[in-house]
């Protein structure tokens, strides 16, 4: 017996494989822990913005409804509000739908840490896992009751499950990466339109690129092409929603001629195109890392030729933003996640440098991440609250959006003493329409409701007041306004003649 504990020890003791494992998982499970607690930081506390106020609407709508009707008159795919409608039926709030980004982006963090072992080796996956995990723009994301921390999950997962069909290892069957292709693309191509070219520059960096010793390129071709076809038939179900919504298009989208500034355009993509809370969708200081990665071609398998296609296909992408109205700097965050695995995979080739440029990177990145507790909130708390102070029976409030109604009644402004009238194009907001909610006037109406002594609120969002304001609405007076340069709402109160 007295030999029995001991021997019973030796049993129980981890093999060094798993000792192995442990130890080379702890800077990945390290990151995703850090990455946590930077996306759960005050996530309910911050305040809700325009377009989260759309997915609370979608998410309270009928099953039916999410899938049907309303689906053709939103332009986004309904999988996140289909996972939004689950949290909504179990009680959660408009601010508890975050966590549904919040558990997408967490879940990034391995995604992104598997593609870069797949590409370059376990210094830059732990590089890219904790790139991820302390990006500024991940964290805000993850904050943000939208579907784009989804959609790069979703990419990221595609990638790594293509790259996974590319190499065909026998530990893990070809069929079942195909299978794991097949769900993320289909995943992503209901989760936002702008998932299609990005699958497609996935697979056309694939095709620059095949290792003899991995398999016949041949047999990868048809297998990566049988599953597009498979995600296609998945998608053909929604297509007559894609072709309705192609045809009733708002028609803002930008279209290339003669007045088309190119090289302007891509410089606006790189540097400042699109800000979302004060960050823009691509961190220029990222570049040099990203070029080093392309150029030293020593990793194994050439993995930078292969992350400097992807980033070139999503560049073209990003260029394709600046034409279509559905591709904005939000839509291209999995590729700011894309770039950080680039990132990742650079500073693997900087030898007894590679340590000293990640800690710094992390550094920058976790500075950024913290200091976006302080970003610009759109005012809709502020507003409520100066309605309620100042608004009297009887008052008429305009609003340039008609979503802007849900965030204020979140918000409790006073809805019993005003009459809310919509300004609106006919194109915009169209699923608000055929309901009670609002009335859709023309703007000039409010310039009779002025001159004829009614007392007129005007909220407008990322429009200025006073151009849009007709000529007749003078002589008027401004009680008090929300417009600074960190808020996007500006509330004004007209009135005939001058208050005394």
């Amino acid at each position: 017996m007295r030999g029995g504990v001991p021997g019973m020890m030796r049993f129980l003791r981890p093999s060094p494989a798993l000792r192995f494992a442990s130890c080379g998982l702890r800077p990945l499970l390290a990151a995703m822990l850090v990455g946590t607690g930077l996306r759960l930081m005050h996530i309910e506390s911050r305040e809700l913005e325009y377009d989260e106020g759309a997915t609370a609407y979608f998410a309270a709508l009928r099953w039916s409804e999410l899938w049907g009707a309303h689906a053709r008159l939103e332009t986004n795919p309904p999988f996140f509000y289909s996972l939004a409608w689950c949290l909504h039926q179990c009680g959660a709030t408009a601010e508890q739908l975050r966590y549904l980004s919040a558990l997408a982006s967490v879940a990034a963090i391995p995604a992104a840490w598997s593609v870069a072992n797949t590409l370059a080796g376990r210094f830059a996956a732990n590089s890219a896992a904790w790139l991820v995990a302390t990006s500024a723009q991940s964290v805000i994301l993850a904050q943000y009751a939208r579907a784009y921390a989804l959609l790069t999950l979703c990419l990221l997962l595609a990638w790594r499950c293509l790259l996974g069909a590319w190499q065909a290892r026998a530990l893990v069957p070809n069929a079942a990466w195909l299978a794991g292709y097949i769900t993320a693309g289909t995943a992503a191509v209901y989760t936002h339109y702008c998932s299609m070219p990005a699958l497609l520059s996935l697979n056309l960096a694939m095709l620059f690129y095949f290792p003899e010793a991995d398999g016949p390129r041949s047999r990868f071709v048809l297998r990566a092409t049988a599953a597009n076809l498979a995600i296609a038939a998945c998608y053909a179900p929604w297509l007559p929603v894609l072709i309705y919504q192609i045809k009733h298009s708002s028609g803002h989208a930008v279209t290339f001629g003669a007045h088309s500034d190119l090289w302007r355009n891509v410089q606006c993509i790189i540097f400042d195109k699109y800000e979302f809370q004060g960050r823009g969708w691509f961190d220029p200081s990222l570049l040099p890392l990203m070029l080093c990665c392309a150029w030293r071609s020593r990793l194994p398998g050439c993995s930078a030729q292969c992350l400097s296609l992807v980033a070139l296909g999503l560049l073209a992408l990003a260029l394709a933003s600046e034409f279509h109205p559905l591709l904005n700097g939000k839509t291209l965050s999995y590729a700011y996640a894309f770039m950080l695995i680039c990132t990742g995979v650079g500073c693997s080739t900087l030898g007894r440098f590679r340590a000293a440029a990640l800690a710094l990177l992390i550094g920058m990145q976790l500075y950024a991440a913290l200091n976006s507790e302080a970003r610009n909130v759109e005012g809709w708390r502020k507003a409520a609250a100066l309605l309620r102070t100042k608004a009297q029976p009887g008052d008429l409030l305009y609003v340039s959006s008609a979503a802007s109604i849900l965030l204020l009644r979140h918000y409790a402004y006073p809805e019993s003493m005003l009459h809310v009238v919509t300004f609106v194009s006919p194109v915009e907001e169209p699923w608000f329409h055929d309901t009670p909610l609002l009335t859709f006037v023309p703007l000039t109406s409010m310039a009779k409701q002025i001159a004829g002594g009614s007392r007129v609120w005007l909220l407008t969002r990322h429009r200025p007041t006073l151009p849009i304001v007709p000529a007749a609405v003078m002589p008027r007076t401004v009680v008090e306004q929300i417009h600074a340069r960190t808020s996007s709402l500006e509330l004004s109160l007209f009135v005939t003649g001058h208050l005394r």
